[in-house]
């Protein structure tokens, strides 16, 4: 079987670790450390544990994970999956229900295959390259003429560079949401418009959720407007996910106007 015929048999897993988690006492985690925003804590290696065994089951391709420092360390093979087996970590410890857990196939230096999925909500999210993208089996459409009047961040409120595009742009709606790949994943479904990071992401974070924007019709690239590359460095210095092409442009062209977002 090729690998992005597995897409069942990795729905199937993550439903049964979406399962775990949402089950998962609050006063069983305990945190194993916390640098800058990164949480990391036991659920997270219990996630890793329980994907790292299914994806074992399904194939002998290598395993890139966040939570595995060794798989990291070593050159990239030119295909291998890669996970984040739970993103938005301090959403899940601290109540709230925006996390997933994803996987992505990757092939030269690209996602050809991914699935991202929302435990809380029971919603998944898949892609294979050339094939679309899809909501819970619904194929996910751009509106290719659309301006933007909604993005997507992690605080209550919009803050600093997101308030900054929202008083000088078309965009009137704010929404909050916790996991990375879960606001790409709104994108993706036309709830949001925008979404931005002008700090560091990893590959782990956003390859799952990059092919299900591209495939539906949204662009992913860095905020310069280059494209992003899952090769070398696993860390990406800033995003740029927009619904489709012409939203991606209106926000650069905004980004140059605004002294790219001099706060």
């Amino acid at each position: 079987m090729l690998e992005t015929d597995s897409i069942d048999d990795i729905k199937e897993f993550l439903s049964a670790l979406g399962k775990k988690l949402v089950a998962f006492s609050p006063e069983k985690i305990e945190t194993v450390s916390e640098i800058n925003e990164n949480l990391k804590t036991n659920i997270d290696q219990i996630a890793h544990d329980f994907m790292i065994e299914k994806l074992n089951l399904l194939s002998k391709l290598p395993v890139i994970s966040e939570e595995d420092p060794i798989s990291i360390s070593k050159p990239r093979p030119n295909k291998y999956w890669i996970i984040d087996p739970i993103d938005g970590t301090r959403s899940l410890v601290n109540g709230y229900q925006t996390y997933v857990c994803q996987v992505a196939l990757i092939e030269n230096a690209m996602p050809i295959m991914s699935v991202v999925y929302e435990p809380a909500l029971n919603n998944f999210y898949h892609s294979i390259k050339g094939r679309g993208s899809y909501k819970n089996d619904q194929k996910l459409n751009s509106n290719p003429q659309k301006l933007p009047d909604s993005i997507i961040d992690n605080y209550p409120e919009p803050i600093s560079s997101i308030k900054n595009l929202i008083e000088n742009t078309s965009i009137s709606k704010y929404l909050e949401c916790g996991s990375i790949a879960l606001k790409m994943c709104r994108v993706a479904d036309m709830s949001a418009d925008l979404f931005l990071k002008k700090t560091r992401v990893f590959d782990w974070d956003i390859a799952p959720a990059a092919l299900i924007v591209q495939e539906m019709g949204g662009v992913v690239k860095t905020l310069s407007g280059n494209q992003i590359l899952y090769e070398g460095n696993f860390k990406k210095d800033n995003l740029l996910v927009s619904a489709n092409q012409s939203i991606h442009e209106y926000t650069l062209g905004k980004i140059k106007e605004l002294n790219g977002f001099n706060d």
